[in-house]
C-alpha cells in the first residue's frame, strides 16, 4: 500500500502544465490537476520550475534554497526574478494540495473503520479567521463530520493561500474517549462571528465559505486536461470568461468591474463591501471615497497616470504607482465598517480620525502589490518597496511612526499584516484603539502604555518618541527582539 506521502509525489508529477491564460479559464476543480505560475509565458521555463518543485517534494528543501532555484531558472530564460512572497506561495500551494491529495486517498481507505473526520487548525495568529472557526478555537467545538458529508466537498485543505490546517480521521471508540459530539446540520455557509487580534469577538458577522477558487476537494476532483477536445464555440466562451473575470484590465470601464468582484471575496472574509458605482473627478484632494454615492474620486492627475498604466499593461513611473495606491485607499474605504462621518470630521475626534486612515493607507500600501497583479500589470516589484517604506502623503509621519513602534514591540512584517488586514476588512474604526492596544499587550506583556490616544500621539513627534522609549525600555527587559516589519 503506498503512503500518502508517496502518492502525494505522484499527485504532483502528474500535474498538466499549462499556459496562464489555459490555466486561469478552467475551474476550480480542474485546477487542481493543473500547474502554472502567472506572466510565465514560455511551456520549457513552466517545465522547470515544475521539477524544481517536484525537487522540494522527493528530496526536501528550505524556501531560501527553493526561491535562489527558482529565481536562477528565471534569469536564465530572460524573465525578471519573481518577488520571495510569490515564490513562497507557489511553493507552499502546490506542496500542500499534493499533500492534501495523498492524506485524502489515504483516509478513504480506511474510512470504513475510521469514517469521522474533524478539522485541525493551528491557534496562534496566523491562522485565519475561516479555519480557527472550522478548527474549534472560535465560537463552537471543531466541525466533525462522516467522511462522506456534503460539507468536505467545499472544505476539504487548503482553503485558502497558505492554509495550514488538516483534517483528522477518528473512529466510533475515538469520539466516545474523547467525548466528541458530531457537528449536526451543514455549516456551509453559516453566519458566525469572527475572532480578532486581541481575542474579542467581532460584531460583525462573516460567513463560512472558502475564498473564490478554494471551495474545492483537491482530492475528489476529475479531471478533463485536453483542451483541443473543446469546440471552437466553447473555447471562446472560456476565452471570454477568463477576460471578463480573470483577465487583463484595460480601462476604467473594466476597473470599476474588477473592483467589485474583488469585494465578493473581501466579503467572504468578513467585509460589508459597498458596491462601487462609478469613478468622478476630486478637485480638493488627490482622492476620496463617498459612502452615499458609492463613487472613488480620483484627482486628474492621478486618474490620467491610472489609464496610462492600464493602457500599457505596466507601471512605468513612481507617478503611477502612487496613483494606483491612492486608488487601494479609496476602495479600502469601501471595504469595512463604513466611517462614522460626523464623528470623524469633529474636531474633537482627532484620534478617531487619524486612526481611521491610519490602517486604511497601511492596507493600501500592503495590498498594493496584490491588487496591480489582479489587474494584470507587469513591473509591480519595481515600486512595492517603495510605496510600502514612504509615500509622499499627508498620512505618512503616522505611518511611519506606527511602523517603528509596532516593530518595536516585536512585530514582524507578517503578524504586522494581519492585524491591518483585520483592521481594515473586518474592524470598526471606533474600535481600533483597543484592538491595536490589545496586540501590543500580547506581544509585551505587563507594559504600561501610555494613556495618550494613540492616534494622536503617532501624528505628533514627540508623543511618539514618549511611545518609542516607553516599548523598547520594557522590550529590553523581557529580552525581546525586535520585529522587522520594513
Amino acid at each position: 500500500m503506498k503512503g500518502a506521502f508517496t502518492e502525494a509525489i505522484q499527485f504532483f508529477a502528474s500535474k498538466e502544465i499549462l499556459h496562464p491564460d489555459k490555466f486561469y479559464q478552467l475551474s476550480a476543480e480542474a485546477r487542481v490537476k493543473a500547474f502554472t505560475v502567472s506572466n510565465i509565458t514560455s511551456l520549457r521555463v513552466l517545465k522547470d520550475l515544475h521539477a524544481e518543485v517536484e525537487k522540494v517534494l522527493t528530496e526536501g528543501g528550505v524556501l531560501k534554497g527553493f526561491q535562489e532555484a527558482f529565481n536562477g531558472i528565471l534569469r536564465d530564460s530572460g524573465y525578471a526574478p519573481e518577488n520571495p512572497r510569490h515564490i513562497k506561495i507557489v511553493l507552499h500551494q502546490n506542496i500542500q494540495t499534493s499533500y492534501s491529495v495523498g492524506r485524502y486517498n489515504k483516509q478513504m481507505e480506511r474510512a470504513k473503520q475510521r469514517p469521522w473526520w474533524r478539522y485541525n487548525s493551528i491557534d496562534d495568529a496566523g491562522t485565519t479567521p475561516l479555519c480557527y472557526e472550522l478548527g474549534g478555537h472560535g465560537s463552537t467545538p471543531a466541525v466533525c463530520y462522516r467522511y462522506d458529508h456534503p460539507f468536505w466537498n467545499k472544505f476539504y485543505p487548503p482553503n485558502h493561500f497558505g492554509c495550514r490546517s488538516g483534517v483528522d480521521d477518528l473512529s466510533d471508540d475515538d469520539l466516545e474517549e474523547e467525548g466528541i459530539t458530531p457537528t449536526e446540520g451543514d455549516l456551509t455557509g453559516k453566519e458566525y462571528y469572527p475572532v480578532l487580534p486581541d481575542g474579542s469577538i467581532s460584531d460583525k458577522p462573516a460567513r463560512l465559505m472558502p475564498p473564490e477558487g478554494f471551495a474545492v476537494n483537491p482530492g475528489k476532483v476529475a479531471w478533463e486536461p485536453d483542451l483541443s477536445k473543446f469546440s471552437d464555440e466553447e473555447r471562446k466562451i472560456f476565452e471570454r470568461a477568463f477576460e471578463e473575470r480573470f483577465g487583463p484590465v484595460r480601462n476604467m470601464g473594466q476597473l470599476t468591474d474588477r473592483l467589485n468582484g474583488l469585494q465578493e471575496n473581501f466579503k467572504l472574509m468578513g467585509a460589508e463591501a459597498v458596491p462601487v458605482k462609478r469613478f468622478e473627478f476630486e478637485t480638493k484632494r488627490s482622492g476620496s471615497w463617498d459612502q452615499a454615492k458609492r463613487t472613488i474620486g480620483l484627482a486628474l492627475d492621478r486618474y490620467m497616470h491610472i489609464e496610462k498604466a492600464l493602457q500599457d499593461g505596466r507601471i512605468t513611473s513612481f507617478e503611477q504607482a502612487d496613483a494606483l495606491t491612492t486608488l487601494c485607499h479609496e476602495f479600502g474605504h469601501s471595504l469595512g465598517v463604513q466611517i462614522d462621518l460626523p464623528r470623524y470630521n469633529n474636531k474633537k475626534e482627532v484620534n478617531y480620525h487619524n486612526l481611521s486612515q491610519l490602517v486604511n493607507e497601511s492596507w493600501a500600501r500592503l495590498f498594493f502589490p496584490d491588487f496591480c497583479e489582479s489587474l494584470k500589470l507587469q513591473n509591480i516589484d519595481q515600486y512595492a518597496k517603495l510605496i510600502f517604506q514612504e509615500r509622499d502623503t499627508i498620512y505618512q509621519p503616522m505611518v511611519s511612526n506606527f511602523m517603528q513602534l509596532m516593530e518595536a514591540a516585536g512585530q514582524d512584517r507578517q503578524r504586522f499584516s494581519d492585524l491591518i488586514w483585520t483592521l481594515n476588512i473586518q474592524g470598526d474604526p471606533a474600535d481600533y484603539e483597543k484592538l491595536v492596544r490589545g496586540e501590543l499587550a500580547k506581544l509585551l506583556p505587563g507594559v504600561s502604555l501610555p494613556e495618550n490616544g494613540l492616534g494622536v500621539s503617532l501624528q505628533d513627534g514627540d508623543l511618539s518618541k514618549y511611545w518609542l522609549e516607553i516599548i523598547e525600555k520594557h522590550r529590553t527587559g523581557l529580552q525581546k527582539n525586535k520585529g522587522k516589519i520594513l
